[in-house]
């Protein structure tokens, strides 16, 4: 059976090709160069007939689906790139389709198995986690939306330095649509510095620099002005939490906000669709 039949089942479209290399213009070298071909490349693209998965691979890639979930929409694809067997979850979810790396510390082979590999560790704790909640949207012990899962922290108690922010944005990178929090706090984290120069775009300095860093630069560099952002910071929110993609959520109390562990999954890179 091939890949699209079994897309099918989950009652999606699927386009599975091999991706060829371009040829296109550099206009930095002043001449034509060849695009490198990604081993695999997996994308939501929208067409007259509505949404589907574009599949592209290179010549030497194999992909199959390991395990098919008519019944919850869910598939998960498996692509074999030399040793390493990239693995990800293709589903539906709420009122669009989507695609999730799963990471490579759990080569997972079910539906199931892949869902569960994609929960962070703070939801994933306690015997009364049984393998049912655990795939809900809703329990006792975290609510999700998306990739976002928040955790009910009735302890925590805002300090008197930390703002409060209001319509919060939660992105997971550059590209994704955020969601957007009536109320949050962010709290904890480490500074880092970044340099405000001018006629010098930031992509040189994206990383960042802790403040010895930065002190030693300052006096390198007098003319340079300097901004702070939190690295890593404890995110909490309460509140309406809403999504174009995403039923708009309520929390009642603040949760703290953690993401699923696609992030941690190499074979991320692979995944062009943002939601």
């Amino acid at each position: 059976m091939n890949i699209e039949t079994k897309f099918a089942r989950i009652g999606a479209r699927a386009r599975w090709h091999v991706a060829e290399p371009a040829r296109q213009w550099d206009f930095r070298l002043r001449r034509w160069t060849v695009s490198a071909v990604r081993p695999v490349a997996i994308d939501m693209v929208r067409d007259r007939r509505g949404e589907f998965f574009d599949i592209a691979v290179r010549r030497d890639v194999k992909v199959e689906a390991l395990d098919v979930d008519a019944l919850d929409r869910h598939l998960l694809l498996l692509a074999r790139v030399g040793e390493e067997k990239p693995r990800y979850l293709c589903g539906h979810d709420e009122r669009h389709w989507f695609v999730a790396a799963i990471p490579e510390a759990t080569p997972v082979s079910t539906v199931e198995g892949a869902k569960l590999a994609l929960r962070p560790r703070a939801v994933v704790r306690g015997p009364a986690s049984s393998r049912k909640r655990l795939l809900a949207r809703r329990t006792a012990e975290f609510v999700r939306q998306g990739e976002w899962f928040f955790v009910p922290m009735p302890e925590f108690r805002p300090g008197e330095n930390e703002p409060l922010r209001r319509n919060e944005p939660i992105s997971r990178g550059v590209g994704s649509t955020p969601h957007v929090a009536a109320e949050a706090i962010r709290t904890g984290g480490v500074v880092i510095w970044f340099p405000q120069i001018a006629f010098r775009p930031d992509s040189r300095h994206v990383r960042g620099y802790s403040e010895a860093e930065m002190e030693r630069l300052a006096k390198a560099h007098p003319r340079w002005t300097w901004r702070t952002m939190l690295r890593n910071p404890e995110l909490y929110v309460r509140g309406a939490v809403r999504h174009p993609d995403h039923a708009t959520i309520a929390l009642r109390g603040w949760h703290r906000v953690f993401m699923n562990t696609e992030s941690q999954a190499r074979a991320a890179a692979h995944v062009v669709f943002l939601d």
